[in-house]
């Protein structure tokens, strides 16, 4: 699945290069026509992406092993949790993928900022032995909001190639607060106003996201 999606927008790409529309401007001189085109240096757009991604090593490390719930030792639990949990078992933990909703300001045709907020699940419940029925939820969450800056490489109406850097704070249901990123190494946009994009990182998103998003023009031109 995955090499489907880097082909998939590998030929987008190249069949894409030549997708945007310069200014043209053309000067007579005499019997010779002077054509010159010029690409504009400011975008001035808003834009959202909504994108998921799946299970990270950061993401897994902000959250135990491997988004296990982390308990201590049962000699320090309270003796009434430790009778109750002898009759209980935990379900397996089930990760439902890292979402993020991201909104940027495209100032120059190589600059885009914004920011970024995002949150990973992982769901479990602790069971009655006998019974099989849920005693209690032990869902986990991971929320987390980054400042992001996107670098654009190659750029068309249609299509853009890009890297992008995230720091910011991170919150854990079962660790608090830390301080983290994420990295897109690699990413494609393929749209004009409502666009699709993937990107290859590492991170918070995992390493291999996908989604889409909305660009609106600015009243600041």
């Amino acid at each position: 699945m995955k090499r489907l999606q880097i082909l998939f927008v590998a030929l987008w790409v190249t069949g894409s290069l030549w997708a945007q529309n310069p200014i043209i401007t053309r000067q007579h001189d005499g019997d010779k026509t002077i054509i010159t085109k010029v690409f504009p240096t400011r975008v001035d757009k808003h834009e959202l992406r909504l994108g998921v991604g799946p299970l990270s090593f950061s993401t897994s490390a902000m959250m135990g092993s491997y988004g296990m719930p982390i308990y201590g030792p049962t000699e320090n639990k309270p003796f009434r949790d430790q009778i109750n949990d002898a009759d209980t078992y935990l379900t397996t933990a089930r990760f439902i993928g890292t979402y993020t909703l991201n909104y940027a300001y495209h100032s120059r045709r190589w600059f885009q900022a914004g920011a970024t907020v995002g949150m990973s699940p992982f769901i479990q419940s602790r069971r009655d032995s006998a019974t099989n029925k849920k005693v209690k939820n032990e869902n986990e969450y991971l929320f987390f909001v980054m400042p992001t800056l996107r670098f654009v490489y190659l750029y068309r109406e249609k299509v853009q190639l890009y890297s992008a850097l995230s720091l910011g704070l991170t919150y854990a249901t079962d660790d608090g607060f830390n301080a983290w990123g994420d990295i897109a190494l690699v990413g494609c946009s393929f749209g004009d106003k409502v666009f699709g994009f993937a990107e290859l990182g590492l991170g918070l998103g995992g390493n291999a996201r996908i989604g889409i998003g909305v660009r609106l023009e600015s009243k600041k031109k």
